[in-house]
This record gives C-alpha cells, structure tokens and sequence, in this order.
C-alpha cells in the first residue's frame, strides 16, 4: 500500500469521530513535509490551511459524517517547511456495527497540475508577442461585463483604438496574427 501511494503520489488520512484520534499515512505527511512517523494533530494539520480553506475543509468533514456525503476540495496550503502547494482532498464516511464512524479520505498535491491548467488557460487568451489579452480573452470579459451591467444596472463602456495602417497588417498575415 506505501508503494502504491508513493506512485500515485495520493495520502491516505482517516479521523475517528468519536476519539477525535487523526492518522496520515506516510505518503500524506510527505505531501505537507512532515516526517515520517512524527506526531500530528488533526488541528496541526488543520493549521496549515489558510481561515477559508480551513472553513470548507471543516464543513467537508461534518457533511461527511453527519450526513455521509463524500467531497473532494481543491485547497491552498502552507506546508511545515512553507511551501505553498495546492492539494486536493477527497473526503468520506465509514461506518462501522459499534456505532463508531470514522472519516477517512485522500491528499494530493496537484500543484502542478494547477499550474499546468493556468499555462495553458493564459497561453490561450494571452498574445505569444506582446503577452496582451487577446480577441478570445477581450470577448469573454466584455460578455461578463455585460451580463453583470444587467445585475447591477451600472454603465459599461467601451473604447475603441484605431491603429494607423493596420488593416495592412491583417490583410498581409490574416486577422489572427494581426489580434
């Protein structure tokens, strides 16, 4: 099972509800930079997330055991060292004949995963060139805008800029390089 985490690079965690009594398995205490086998409290642990991510982490936990919900959250956290890594948490009840209930679930860093998803998200509305929002970008913004002047009954304005002998610019390489 070490190995298999190791590989999969996910954290197995469990927390008795009725002792209060919290586990990581080694894998998990090496995604938060803990040693192996060190002491960790359920509240250590639960420092490490900023007051919002706590809060959701929380309200994950209590759905779970009141209410046998499963989750899983995508959470920043701060690790021992300081690192600031991105993790998500799957969340889940188990129950057993004496009437006790744990919650146990994964972590896992997905920060480069994150970070993977925000190259290519800016890479596809950002020009290679100048690094400025392009068409794609500039229409996805001015619809929102729109949409909240709707809600909000507030003005949207738009200002427009012509650049001198640019229609060459289109017309010789296309629109697309010219946006």
């Amino acid at each position: 099972l070490n190995q298999m985490e190791r590989i999969a690079r996910v954290g197995l965690w469990e927390l008795d509800m009725s002792t209060q009594a919290f586990q990581a398995s080694d894998e998990a205490r090496r995604i938060l930079d803990i040693p192996p086998r060190s002491p960790l409290s359920r509240m250590a642990l639960l420092r490490q997330f900023d007051r919002p991510a706590r809060r959701q982490l929380v309200e994950a936990v209590h759905k779970a055991h009141l209410k046998a919900r499963s989750s899983s959250l995508a959470l920043p956290l701060t690790t021992r060292i300081g690192r600031s890594i991105m993790v998500r948490v799957f969340i889940s009840r188990q129950s057993f004949e004496e009437g006790r209930t744990k919650v146990s679930g994964v972590i896992q860093d997905v920060t480069d995963q994150r970070q993977a998803t925000e190259k290519l998200w800016w890479t596809a509305n950002h020009d290679a060139l100048t690094a400025l929002p392009n068409r794609s970008l500039f229409a996805d913004r001015f619809r929102k805008a729109l949409e909240r002047r709707v809600r909000s009954q507030k003005v949207v304005c738009l200002i427009l800029v012509d650049v001198d002998k640019f229609k060459q610019v289109n017309d010789t390489f296309g629109h697309a390089a010219g946006d």
